[in-house]
């Protein structure tokens, strides 16, 4: 009775050919399945959004990028400003060149149209060309130092009393007269006096001079 229990277990639990196949058949196609899904995962990790560290890495060199286009902006733009102020010092320079020429010839030319101050005169004399004051001045011998001499004052051409190194005098009476030197009156600058100022006691002393007894002076 237990040997034949076994045998109907084992007809009952026995798998028919077809069966099989259609079990293998069912295993192939949960395998190819499973191979199928492997396969798209690869599909899909290609056609994948960039990382976070590779739009970080795109993000900085554009920024570096357009850095170094202000860079090269900012220094083609300074290059021009200097450029422009190399041209604008140049037109100064020039201008200032011209201008410094044109004074320099517009004082020649007045220079020469200015009467000259200093040099040699050369003239004709009955006194031997003797400029003292006090031996020359009388007659017509006085002609030689007129022009050489300043004075206190002098006549003009229609006789009147005119102011030179001094302004006109004060009259205190007939044998008192007060005279004020200017004070832009100064020696020819040459030894011994070498261009010092002229003082009242320069004119005191010329004057006291002719009254001295020599008798060269007139």
């Amino acid at each position: 009775m237990t040997t034949r229990n076994y045998w109907q277990r084992m007809r009952r639990n026995k798998m028919s050919r077809r069966s099989l196949l259609r079990a293998s058949a069912r295993a192939g196609v949960g395998a190819a399945g499973l191979a199928l899904v492997g396969c798209g995962g690869d599909d899909d990790d290609d056609d994948a959004q960039p990382s976070g560290a590779q739009v970080a890495q795109q993000q900085d060199q554009q920024q570096q990028s357009a850095q170094q286009a202000q860079q090269q902006s900012m220094q083609q733009e300074q290059a021009e400003q200097q450029a422009e102020q190399q041209v604008q010092q140049q037109q100064a320079q020039t201008a200032t060149a011209e201008e410094q020429q044109d004074a320099e010839q517009a004082a020649a030319q007045a220079a020469d149209s200015d009467p000259k101050r200093g040099g040699i005169i050369t003239y004709f004399a009955f006194d031997g060309g003797i400029l003292d004051p006090a031996i020359a001045d009388h007659g017509g011998l006085d002609s030689s130092i007129f022009p050489i001499y300043d004075h206190l004052n002098y006549m003009d051409e229609g006789g009147v009393l005119t102011s030179a190194m001094a302004e006109l005098p004060e009259v205190v009476d007939d044998v008192t007269f007060v005279y004020n030197i200017k004070p832009n009156v100064y020696w020819q600058d040459k030894p011994p006096l070498n261009g010092r100022q002229f003082v009242a006691e320069d004119a005191s002393f010329g004057l006291q001079r002719f009254g001295q007894d020599n008798p060269e002076f007139i």
